[in-house]
């Protein structure tokens, strides 16, 4: 996800989604169907539920892992090209890079 837009009329199915519960969707021409639980990423440049009351905030926060990332990747002021990455990165990557670093996973 993108900048998630979190408010008050989403909060609920957020919760859901990021707190691992599963999580009723519904299939364009077909039957609704069941979510399980999925690792989700989203880049934001805001807090999750920056539109939220403080303590839905903290309900919300309680559900994810967040990392603030702080080095930029790239800029219109690097010359030339940055080379493209040996490898196609998949959660796999993610998950050993929190292993690496956070001792919480």
């Amino acid at each position: 996800m993108e900048e998630p837009r979190i408010t008050n009329p989403t909060k609920n199915d957020f919760k859901a989604l990021l707190g691992g519960d599963r999580f009723e969707i519904d299939v364009r021409y077909g039957a609704k169907e069941f979510l399980e639980r999925v690792l989700i990423i989203a880049m934001t440049n805001e807090d999750l539920g920056v539109l939220l009351h403080h303590i839905v905030r903290k309900a919300l926060s309680s559900r994810v892992k967040q990392y603030e990332l702080r080095g930029q990747i790239s800029s219109e002021l690097i010359k030339g090209r940055i080379s493209a990455c040996p490898v196609r990165l998949c959660q796999c990557h993610l998950l050993e890079l929190f292993k690496r670093y956070d001792k919480l996973v």
